[in-house]
């Protein structure tokens, strides 16, 4: 077996694999068990290699190069249509109240495990800010609004309540 490829994304290489499976070549990559030992997400310190047996490597390596040019963004050929690309969680082309639902979801859900309620309030602040916004929601997102409306409104009022519960109890305690 002859490696005609490295990559650092295991996505990318499943793509090119499978590319090359459907041409008819027989293909194999290997450093699968170093690459998702980070979360499944991929290790940027190890590469998966392509490889395929010696007889058919050039012409394979040929095939790969010409797919990759012919999916390529510079202009040349017309890309096939790709999943967003994220900035940190946010994806790229999502607008500024998308990108407040996303927030406010996360922090809704995140927001009950820690013992602090700001987690909770910043939730609700971007919820807000998201229902006042104009700028349109997309339909997977709008789950996700209605989630963090929810789960948010619950959880402040029992951080009021508890936050009301012990300021009074310690105001009492002082007084008394």
């Amino acid at each position: 077996m002859k490696t005609i490829a490295f990559f650092t994304n295991p996505i990318e290489a499943e793509m090119a694999c499978e590319f090359l499976r459907a041409q008819g070549f027989v293909t194999e990559l290997t450093n699968l068990a170093a690459q998702s030992a980070v979360l499944g997400a991929g290790n940027p310190l190890s590469e998966l290699e392509l490889r395929l047996p010696d007889e058919t490597a050039a012409e394979g390596a040929r095939c790969l190069r010409d797919w990759q040019r012919a999916t390529d963004t510079d202009g040349s050929a017309e890309p096939e249509p790709r999943a967003p690309r994220y900035v940190g969680y946010d994806a790229t082309d999502w607008n500024a109240r998308e990108r407040r639902v996303e927030r406010a979801y996360r922090c809704t859900i995140l927001g009950p495990l820690f013992p602090v309620p700001f987690v909770t309030w910043y939730g609700m602040y971007c919820l807000v800010v998201a229902l006042r916004s104009g700028e349109t929601l997309r339909f997977e997102l709008r789950r996700k609004l209605r989630i963090a409306a929810v789960v948010g409104s619950i959880f402040t009022v029992v951080w009021l309540v508890l936050t009301v519960i012990v300021f009074s109890t310690w105001w009492h305690a002082l007084r008394g």
